[in-house]
């Protein structure tokens, strides 16, 4: 997850913001949230872990 994660702040860092514009501000919501979403994931598996969901 936290590889996914940098990753898409590499490519919306490279790619996307230097050409931000209105035309293709869709593309970085592209990136927000995945990252959003898998932020979560990383909050549920650290939890998960700590209360001992998984065994």
């Amino acid at each position: 997850m936290l590889l996914i994660t940098l990753l898409l702040a590499a490519d919306a860092r490279i790619r996307v913001i230097p050409t931000l514009s209105s035309k293709n501000l869709r593309q970085l919501a592209w990136h927000i949230i995945p990252v959003t979403l898998i932020s979560v994931l990383f909050v549920v598996v650290g939890v998960s872990f700590r209360t001992g969901w998984w065994f």
